[in-house]
């Protein structure tokens, strides 16, 4: 038996690498006549086997274990004629030292004829120590046997001892050559060998201190929230909220409202819904979603148990029942405020009247929800009053009072005011009738004279609270969308829109819009129109009845009372149809110097001075408007992005809060001086009148 390397493997080895190797057999058949067994060739099986030396032996016997032998895989061929045969093969190893035999099996038959075959296993050995690539290549690199040559490693990989292997999820190959992959600082990466991060979903970062495996680890930035779930894209931050990023949820500023349970769930689908709150103070917003002393609801509209609504705000029921032994709550002038000022409108106080209207126009912009600064909060208020809204006291501070109460009581207001003067001449004549009088009237001379104190006086009031009527019946014509899934009425958030109570309502206002909204300017209107055709403007029953919308005009304005009821109409809807507040005053003053065009040229007073007077209010209100925009947004550089509404606020806001403050005693000084004016011109007419 003769076994012997043909083509050894070479002295120096590299790890890695594939070497041929050949060695071959030479029998003598006569003294091993080999046979083959069952279907195998004469020589069933060699291979190379390569034992790490430090295991101790290498036989033929040791099975392909990795740590311990690697095995080539096994051929088999037969013995040529002359009892020759060869094997080729290659040898790949990694760096260590080896005993390598080359391993050949076969059969001869056994001297015993009944017994099996006799197995011969050869084996010839030499020891080699394999080096490790770095040897041959610089970092980065790997041996190419092809070309005898190193290769840079591609991007993506690095090289690990003798191979290149792809950079695993959290690291990155950015280009070839790379002995380390290196990780990921932002973004992620989540397969093994990509050249470059991926980056966190729009307005996320990672989270420190994150393995960077995967986008779940990137959370929302500063001034953004996550509304579609870990690994999506960040929403920017809603208007009136603030977002401290992470997978905190936004939560309201002051000055507006969220729902607190649907903001706080990742499953609710309107989470990103705040509401301005009007007045803003009912709204003190933070984590805690919380409403002022007192209030709670929608907008914290609602007066907790214990309270009541009155005057605009929430207070205790024993407070208020104090306050309301010297007033009632539901005058808030005393007992004849909304009489007396009836008969400022209804009579010769043109200069009064034009203030009423200067107070009132300049009531409804206040009410726009700009961040007033507190030197002008107290006049707000004042304002509110002048608007005659039975909600702003919630008559006898009920506890059970809501919008919906306040919306029937003050579109029957007029009619009960209009009663209220037809049983007074009801009473008179009762009077007089049963000896406390001295004159009495026919029949026909009293229903004369009912028709014409219920004609003026329900005129009249109706033009003081013409913009309030406008205000309740377009109100009801608006919904919001709620985190809930739900529409409320705005103006009402604990009515939901469609319900019973919200669709009687607007059956009522859709009744009173064309017969009292546009029904009263109308008939002013043509009142007017047809005296004037018919030449019986001045007849007494004309006078007597409408006198006080036309008497102060010029004859060719004689109907400019309805022009005064279009402004109020104007600002209402301005109200009502603009959510936006800085949109609000912008219109605001488009529409004012439209009308202050119109006046300028037309000076439709018989005064003079009324003229004058009806200007420098309507620059008012336009200065009003102004002042109220400037205070909504930062009017500094220094102070962008902050909401400056008072005194204790950061650095940059100081230059801020001194400017607000010097524009609100601007206005406190345009405001005053401008009922100054109105009262000393009121005065001068009446001396004229007498």
């Amino acid at each position: 038996i003769l076994e012997k390397w043909e083509l050894p493997l070479p002295e120096v080895m590299v790890e890695m690498i594939d070497y041929p190797a050949q060695f071959s057999l030479q029998l003598d058949q006569n003294i091993f006549p080999v046979q083959p067994k069952g279907d195998d060739p004469t020589v069933p099986h060699a291979n190379i086997h390569s034992c790490i030396a430090s295991r101790g032996a290498c036989t033929p016997f040791v099975s392909n274990t990795p740590g311990l032998s690697t095995h080539t895989p096994a051929l088999k061929a037969p013995l040529d004629e002359d009892g020759y045969v060869k094997f080729d093969t290659t040898v790949r190893l990694t760096e260590e030292q080896y005993t390598i035999i080359a391993h050949v099996r076969f059969y001869v038959p056994n001297e015993i004829p009944t017994l099996p075959l006799v197995k011969y296993d050869i084996a010839i050995g030499l020891s080699r120590t394999v080096q490790p690539q770095a040897s041959l290549c610089d970092a980065g690199s790997v041996y190419n046997q092809t070309t005898a040559a190193c290769d840079l490693c591609p991007a993506g990989t690095a090289q690990v001892k003798s191979a290149c292997v792809p950079c695993s999820a959290g690291f990155y190959g950015p280009f070839t050559g790379l002995a380390t992959c290196l990780p990921c600082s932002k973004g992620y990466t989540n397969e093994s060998g990509m050249v470059e991060c991926e980056a966190c979903p729009l307005n996320t970062q990672r989270t420190p201190g994150t393995p960077g495996v995967s986008k779940m680890e990137c959370e929302c930035s500063i001034t953004f929230f996550n509304k579609h779930g870990r690994g999506e894209p960040c929403e920017p931050c809603p208007a009136g909220a603030m977002c401290e990023g992470g997978d905190l949820s936004p939560y309201p500023l002051p000055g507006f409202w969220g729902d607190k349970e649907c903001a706080t769930d990742p499953e609710c689908p309107n989470r990103d819904m705040f509401f301005d709150c009007n007045p803003p103070g009912f709204c003190l917003g933070g984590p805690d979603f919380a409403c002022a002393e007192g209030h709670t609801g929608r907008k914290c509209a609602t007066a907790e148990e214990g309270y009541l609504l009155c005057c605009g705000g929430a207070v205790l029921g024993g407070v208020w029942a104090a306050r309301g032994a010297d007033q009632h709550p539901g005058d808030p002038g005393g007992g004849g405020g909304v009489d007396g000022i009836n008969t400022v409108a209804a009579g010769d106080y043109d200069a009064l009247d034009i203030a009423l209207l200067y107070v009132q126009i300049t009531g409804m912009v206040s009410s726009y929800g700009m961040k007033w600064h507190k030197n002008v909060d107290y006049v707000n208020t004042v304002l509110s009053i002048a608007n005659f809204d039975v909600d702003f006291v919630a008559p006898m501070c009920l506890g059970a009072w809501t919008p919906v109460h306040g919306f029937y009581t003050q579109l029957i207001l007029p009619f009960i005011f209009s009663l209220a003067q037809l049983l007074v001449i009801l009473f008179k004549q009762s009077s007089s009738l049963i000896g406390f009088g001295t004159t009495r009237k026919s029949l026909r001379e009293l229903v004369n004279d009912a028709s014409s104190t219920v004609m003026h006086h329900g005129l009249s009031f109706s033009i003081i609270v013409y913009h309030t009527l406008c205000l309740k019946c377009f109100q009801v014509f608006r919904c919001n969308d709620y985190p809930d899934g739900k529409s409320y009425m705005v103006f009402a958030p604990e009515v939901e829109c469609w319900d019973a109570t919200h669709k009687g309502m607007l059956a009522v206002a859709s009744i009173y819009i064309p017969t009292v909204i546009l029904g009263v300017p109308v008939f002013m209107f043509w009142v007017v129109h047809r005296a004037m055709k018919t030449d019986t403007l001045h007849t007494a029953d004309v006078m007597e009845r409408y006198s006080f919308f036309f008497s102060r005009y010029d004859t060719e304005y004689k109907w400019w009372e309805v022009m005064i009821m279009f402004r109020r109409l104007c600002i209402a809807l301005v109200s009502i149809i603009i959510d936006t507040s800085m949109l609000q005053g912008a219109i605001t003053i488009i529409v004012l110097m439209g009308l202050l065009t119109a006046h300028t040229s037309t000076r439709p007073f018989v005064s003079e001075k009324i003229d004058n007077l009806e200007i420098f209010t309507l620059c008012g209100s336009i200065f009003y408007a102004l002042a109220g925009m400037l205070f909504y947004p930062s009017i500094t550089a220094a102070a962008q992005g902050r909401i400056c509404v008072g005194d204790n606020t950061p650095s940059a806001c100081d230059g801020e809060v001194a400017l607000k403050r010097i524009i609100g005693v601007i206005l406190l000084v345009w405001f005053g001086g401008t009922l100054l004016l109105a009262f000393l011109v009121a005065g001068q007419r009446i001396d004229q009148i007498q």
